[in-house]
Protein backbone atom coordinates (compact mmCIF):
# COMPACT_ATOMS: atom_id res chain seq x y z
CA UNK A 1 0.00 0.00 0.00
CA UNK A 2 1.39 3.39 -1.22
CA UNK A 3 1.50 6.00 1.98
CA UNK A 4 2.51 9.19 0.35
CA UNK A 5 3.50 12.81 1.44
CA UNK A 6 1.94 16.21 -0.33
CA UNK A 7 3.45 18.82 -2.24
CA UNK A 8 3.63 21.30 -5.36
CA UNK A 9 5.65 20.93 -8.24
CA UNK A 10 8.32 23.04 -7.07
CA UNK A 11 11.73 22.05 -6.60
CA UNK A 12 11.91 23.28 -2.88
CA UNK A 13 9.43 21.39 -1.73
CA UNK A 14 9.91 18.02 -3.86
CA UNK A 15 13.49 18.02 -2.31
CA UNK A 16 12.13 18.73 1.02
CA UNK A 17 10.01 15.13 0.71
CA UNK A 18 12.66 13.52 -0.70
CA UNK A 19 15.03 14.22 1.99
CA UNK A 20 12.46 13.48 4.71
CA UNK A 21 12.34 9.77 3.56
CA UNK A 22 9.13 10.19 0.76
CA UNK A 23 9.06 7.89 -2.65
CA UNK A 24 5.57 8.83 -3.22
CA UNK A 25 3.69 11.91 -3.63
CA UNK A 26 0.36 13.52 -4.52
CA UNK A 27 0.94 16.58 -6.72
CA UNK A 28 -0.87 19.84 -5.47
CA UNK A 29 -1.93 22.15 -7.92
CA UNK A 30 -3.15 25.46 -8.61
CA UNK A 31 -4.45 27.85 -11.70
CA UNK A 32 -1.12 28.90 -12.81
CA UNK A 33 -0.49 25.05 -13.65
CA UNK A 34 -3.48 24.31 -15.10
CA UNK A 35 -2.56 27.52 -17.66
CA UNK A 36 0.54 26.00 -17.84
CA UNK A 37 -0.33 22.96 -19.03
CA UNK A 38 2.63 21.74 -20.43
CA UNK A 39 5.35 23.59 -18.74
CA UNK A 40 3.70 21.50 -15.85
CA UNK A 41 4.32 18.24 -17.57
CA UNK A 42 7.31 18.84 -18.53
CA UNK A 43 7.95 18.50 -14.77
CA UNK A 44 8.02 14.88 -14.89
CA UNK A 45 11.62 15.41 -15.45
CA UNK A 46 12.70 17.25 -12.30
CA UNK A 47 10.86 13.81 -10.59
CA UNK A 48 13.10 11.29 -12.08
CA UNK A 49 16.06 13.59 -10.90
CA UNK A 50 14.76 13.84 -7.47
CA UNK A 51 13.68 10.40 -7.25
CA UNK A 52 9.96 10.98 -6.43
CA UNK A 53 6.84 9.09 -8.05
CA UNK A 54 2.90 10.62 -7.80
CA UNK A 55 0.12 8.25 -7.80
CA UNK A 56 -2.44 11.59 -7.73
CA UNK A 57 -2.95 14.95 -8.80
CA UNK A 58 -5.30 17.13 -6.63
CA UNK A 59 -6.89 19.47 -8.86
CA UNK A 60 -6.85 23.33 -8.06
CA UNK A 61 -9.53 24.37 -5.44
CA UNK A 62 -9.69 28.23 -6.43
CA UNK A 63 -9.33 29.61 -10.32
CA UNK A 64 -7.50 33.22 -11.09
CA UNK A 65 -10.11 35.25 -9.27
CA UNK A 66 -9.55 32.73 -6.35
CA UNK A 67 -13.44 31.35 -7.13
CA UNK A 68 -14.11 28.29 -5.24
CA UNK A 69 -14.24 25.27 -8.58
CA UNK A 70 -16.81 22.50 -7.29
CA UNK A 71 -17.20 19.27 -8.56
CA UNK A 72 -21.27 20.25 -9.06
CA UNK A 73 -22.69 23.49 -9.02
CA UNK A 74 -25.94 25.16 -10.11
CA UNK A 75 -24.08 27.85 -12.07
CA UNK A 76 -23.42 26.62 -15.93
CA UNK A 77 -20.88 28.35 -15.87
CA UNK A 78 -19.19 27.79 -13.08
CA UNK A 79 -19.99 24.25 -13.85
CA UNK A 80 -18.26 24.34 -16.90
CA UNK A 81 -15.41 26.09 -15.07
CA UNK A 82 -14.73 23.74 -12.89
CA UNK A 83 -14.74 20.42 -15.27
CA UNK A 84 -12.44 22.11 -18.08
CA UNK A 85 -9.85 22.54 -14.57
CA UNK A 86 -10.62 18.98 -13.67
CA UNK A 87 -10.25 17.60 -17.22
CA UNK A 88 -6.84 19.46 -17.67
CA UNK A 89 -5.98 17.89 -14.38
CA UNK A 90 -6.70 14.35 -15.82
CA UNK A 91 -4.51 15.57 -18.58
CA UNK A 92 -1.60 16.43 -16.23
CA UNK A 93 -2.10 13.14 -14.02
CA UNK A 94 -2.35 10.85 -17.49
CA UNK A 95 1.33 12.33 -18.05
CA UNK A 96 3.20 12.46 -15.15
CA UNK A 97 1.57 9.39 -12.88
CA UNK A 98 3.81 6.65 -11.95
CA UNK A 99 0.72 4.55 -10.76
CA UNK A 100 -0.75 2.23 -12.92
CA UNK A 101 -4.11 4.15 -12.80
CA UNK A 102 -3.84 7.46 -12.09
CA UNK A 103 -5.76 9.20 -9.15
CA UNK A 104 -6.85 13.02 -9.95
CA UNK A 105 -9.20 14.50 -6.75
CA UNK A 106 -11.82 17.43 -6.87
CA UNK A 107 -13.63 18.53 -3.70
CA UNK A 108 -17.86 18.29 -3.64
CA UNK A 109 -19.08 22.01 -3.35
CA UNK A 110 -18.37 23.81 0.18
CA UNK A 111 -21.04 22.97 2.36
CA UNK A 112 -21.62 26.51 2.87
CA UNK A 113 -23.25 26.25 -0.97
CA UNK A 114 -25.51 23.12 -0.36
CA UNK A 115 -28.28 25.39 0.14
CA UNK A 116 -28.76 25.64 -3.35
CA UNK A 117 -29.63 21.98 -2.95
CA UNK A 118 -32.88 22.71 -0.99
CA UNK A 119 -34.01 19.16 -1.44
CA UNK A 120 -32.82 15.27 -1.89
CA UNK A 121 -34.06 15.25 -5.33
CA UNK A 122 -32.04 18.56 -6.59
CA UNK A 123 -29.14 17.31 -5.04
CA UNK A 124 -29.01 13.81 -6.70
CA UNK A 125 -30.29 14.84 -9.69
CA UNK A 126 -27.31 17.64 -10.46
CA UNK A 127 -24.81 15.41 -8.79
CA UNK A 128 -25.89 11.60 -10.79
CA UNK A 129 -25.90 14.59 -14.22
CA UNK A 130 -21.85 15.71 -13.08
CA UNK A 131 -20.93 12.22 -12.27
CA UNK A 132 -21.85 10.85 -15.68
CA UNK A 133 -20.62 13.50 -17.63
CA UNK A 134 -17.39 12.98 -16.19
CA UNK A 135 -16.83 9.30 -15.74
CA UNK A 136 -17.95 9.48 -19.95
CA UNK A 137 -15.27 12.22 -20.47
CA UNK A 138 -13.08 9.57 -18.62
CA UNK A 139 -14.38 6.21 -20.52
CA UNK A 140 -13.76 7.80 -23.67
CA UNK A 141 -10.44 9.26 -23.41
CA UNK A 142 -8.63 8.24 -20.48
CA UNK A 143 -9.87 4.98 -18.83
CA UNK A 144 -7.12 4.60 -16.46
CA UNK A 145 -7.86 7.40 -14.95
CA UNK A 146 -10.28 7.75 -12.04
CA UNK A 147 -11.65 11.41 -11.23
CA UNK A 148 -12.04 11.23 -6.85
CA UNK A 149 -15.02 13.06 -5.46
CA UNK A 150 -13.39 14.71 -1.96
CA UNK A 151 -15.76 15.04 1.44
CA UNK A 152 -15.79 18.71 2.81
CA UNK A 153 -16.71 19.52 6.32
CA UNK A 154 -19.48 20.62 7.96
CA UNK A 155 -18.25 24.04 9.26
CA UNK A 156 -16.98 26.85 7.86
CA UNK A 157 -15.17 29.86 9.11
CA UNK A 158 -15.15 32.99 7.13
CA UNK A 159 -16.43 36.25 8.56
CA UNK A 160 -18.49 33.99 10.68
CA UNK A 161 -19.46 30.66 11.28
CA UNK A 162 -21.75 28.74 9.61
CA UNK A 163 -23.18 24.87 10.67
CA UNK A 164 -24.29 23.35 8.12
CA UNK A 165 -27.63 20.83 8.84
CA UNK A 166 -27.33 18.43 6.39
CA UNK A 167 -24.01 17.14 4.75
CA UNK A 168 -26.29 15.15 1.96
CA UNK A 169 -24.20 12.04 3.06
CA UNK A 170 -26.43 9.57 2.22
CA UNK A 171 -27.58 10.84 -0.74
CA UNK A 172 -23.79 11.02 -2.08
CA UNK A 173 -24.12 7.65 -1.28
CA UNK A 174 -27.10 6.87 -3.06
CA UNK A 175 -25.61 7.98 -6.73
CA UNK A 176 -22.69 6.39 -6.57
CA UNK A 177 -24.84 3.05 -6.24
CA UNK A 178 -27.51 4.15 -8.61
CA UNK A 179 -24.99 5.24 -11.22
CA UNK A 180 -22.08 2.18 -10.37
CA UNK A 181 -19.71 4.72 -12.21
CA UNK A 182 -16.32 2.85 -13.51
CA UNK A 183 -14.05 6.18 -13.41
CA UNK A 184 -15.76 8.20 -10.12
CA UNK A 185 -14.71 7.14 -6.74
CA UNK A 186 -14.15 8.40 -3.23
CA UNK A 187 -11.61 10.19 -1.54
CA UNK A 188 -12.55 10.53 2.34
CA UNK A 189 -10.50 13.51 4.13
CA UNK A 190 -10.23 11.84 7.92
CA UNK A 191 -9.33 15.74 9.19
CA UNK A 192 -13.00 16.91 7.40
CA UNK A 193 -14.63 13.52 8.54
CA UNK A 194 -13.49 14.08 12.22
CA UNK A 195 -14.63 17.60 12.42
CA UNK A 196 -18.11 17.19 11.03
CA UNK A 197 -18.36 14.03 12.90
CA UNK A 198 -17.18 16.24 16.22
CA UNK A 199 -20.05 18.47 14.99
CA UNK A 200 -22.64 16.15 14.90
CA UNK A 201 -22.18 14.91 18.26
CA UNK A 202 -22.93 18.16 19.88
CA UNK A 203 -25.80 18.94 17.28
CA UNK A 204 -27.57 15.51 16.31
CA UNK A 205 -29.79 15.45 13.30
CA UNK A 206 -31.95 12.79 11.50
CA UNK A 207 -29.04 12.46 9.20
CA UNK A 208 -26.08 12.16 12.03
CA UNK A 209 -22.39 10.23 11.95
CA UNK A 210 -20.22 10.21 15.36
CA UNK A 211 -17.94 7.82 14.37
CA UNK A 212 -15.71 8.54 10.52
CA UNK A 213 -15.67 4.94 10.80
CA UNK A 214 -19.50 4.80 10.02
CA UNK A 215 -18.43 7.04 7.24
CA UNK A 216 -15.90 5.29 5.65
CA UNK A 217 -17.44 2.22 6.05
CA UNK A 218 -20.82 3.61 4.04
CA UNK A 219 -18.36 4.53 1.14
CA UNK A 220 -15.81 1.57 1.14
CA UNK A 221 -16.93 -0.17 -2.41
CA UNK A 222 -16.46 3.07 -4.14
CA UNK A 223 -13.02 4.47 -1.31
CA UNK A 224 -10.03 4.80 -3.50
CA UNK A 225 -8.00 7.22 -1.18
CA UNK A 226 -7.81 8.50 1.59
CA UNK A 227 -5.97 11.57 3.09
CA UNK A 228 -4.90 11.34 6.89
CA UNK A 229 -4.56 13.91 9.41
CA UNK A 230 -6.66 14.55 12.64
CA UNK A 231 -8.79 17.73 13.25
CA UNK A 232 -8.78 19.67 16.76
CA UNK A 233 -12.22 20.56 17.88
CA UNK A 234 -13.96 21.80 14.73
CA UNK A 235 -11.05 22.23 12.68
CA UNK A 236 -12.01 25.29 11.21
CA UNK A 237 -8.68 27.30 12.61
CA UNK A 238 -5.74 26.37 10.62
CA UNK A 239 -3.92 24.91 13.94
CA UNK A 240 -6.72 22.83 14.33
CA UNK A 241 -6.89 21.52 10.59
CA UNK A 242 -4.72 18.86 9.45
CA UNK A 243 -3.03 18.04 12.60
CA UNK A 244 -0.46 15.08 12.75
CA UNK A 245 0.63 12.64 14.48
CA UNK A 246 3.25 11.70 16.94
CA UNK A 247 4.81 7.80 17.94
CA UNK A 248 5.55 9.42 21.34
CA UNK A 249 1.95 10.23 22.16
CA UNK A 250 0.08 7.25 23.64
CA UNK A 251 -3.37 8.76 22.26
CA UNK A 252 -1.25 8.79 18.48
CA UNK A 253 -0.46 5.35 18.95
CA UNK A 254 -3.91 4.16 19.92
CA UNK A 255 -5.68 5.92 17.31
CA UNK A 256 -3.93 4.79 14.69
CA UNK A 257 -3.27 1.42 15.20
CA UNK A 258 -7.46 0.95 15.52
CA UNK A 259 -7.49 3.17 12.37
CA UNK A 260 -5.16 0.53 10.32
CA UNK A 261 -6.81 -2.41 12.09
CA UNK A 262 -10.40 -0.84 10.59
CA UNK A 263 -9.04 -0.58 7.37
CA UNK A 264 -7.58 -4.19 7.18
CA UNK A 265 -10.86 -5.24 8.78
CA UNK A 266 -12.59 -3.62 5.73
CA UNK A 267 -9.81 -5.04 3.15
CA UNK A 268 -8.33 -0.80 2.11
CA UNK A 269 -5.65 -1.66 -0.13
CA UNK A 270 -5.55 1.83 -1.64
CA UNK A 271 -3.01 4.87 -1.55
CA UNK A 272 -2.84 7.18 1.72
CA UNK A 273 -2.00 10.65 1.64
CA UNK A 274 -0.53 12.47 4.61
CA UNK A 275 -2.33 15.71 4.45
CA UNK A 276 -0.95 17.63 7.50
CA UNK A 277 -0.62 21.07 8.14
CA UNK A 278 2.72 22.49 7.87
CA UNK A 279 4.05 25.58 9.44
CA UNK A 280 6.54 25.55 6.52
CA UNK A 281 5.44 23.91 3.46
CA UNK A 282 8.96 23.22 2.54
CA UNK A 283 9.80 21.80 5.90
CA UNK A 284 6.90 19.08 5.86
CA UNK A 285 7.81 18.24 10.07
CA UNK A 286 4.69 17.01 10.83
CA UNK A 287 4.45 14.50 7.61
CA UNK A 288 7.69 12.64 8.88
CA UNK A 289 6.27 12.53 12.22
CA UNK A 290 3.16 11.56 11.18
CA UNK A 291 4.80 8.55 8.76
CA UNK A 292 6.93 7.57 11.83
CA UNK A 293 3.76 6.92 13.76
CA UNK A 294 2.47 4.85 10.69
CA UNK A 295 5.28 2.73 10.46
CA UNK A 296 5.30 2.25 14.64
CA UNK A 297 1.71 1.36 14.61
CA UNK A 298 2.56 -1.10 11.57
CA UNK A 299 5.32 -2.50 13.54
CA UNK A 300 3.68 -3.15 16.68
CA UNK A 301 0.54 -4.96 14.87
CA UNK A 302 3.20 -7.39 13.38
CA UNK A 303 3.48 -5.36 9.81
CA UNK A 304 -0.49 -6.23 8.70
CA UNK A 305 0.37 -4.07 5.68
CA UNK A 306 3.36 -3.77 3.41
CA UNK A 307 3.58 -0.29 2.77
CA UNK A 308 6.09 2.12 0.54
CA UNK A 309 6.97 5.58 1.43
Amino acid sequence: MIVGTKAALTEEQLLDRREKGATWFEVHTNYEDIENLETTIEKKSVLKEIGLKTYCVHAPMYDENNIWLPFVATDEKLQKKSFDFFKKTVMIANEICHYEKPLVIAHIDLLIYMSEFDNKEKFKDYHKRAITEMNEFLIKNYPNVTLLIENSMKIIQRKEITIIPNDYTEELKECFDELKPTNIGFLIDTCHLEASCNINKMIPNKQTYTSIYEIIYLFKDYLKQIHLSKAKYFGSRSHEHGAGFSKKSQDDMAYMKEFLLFLNLIGYKNPITIETYEENISDAINYKLTRETIEEANRQLNNIFDFEF
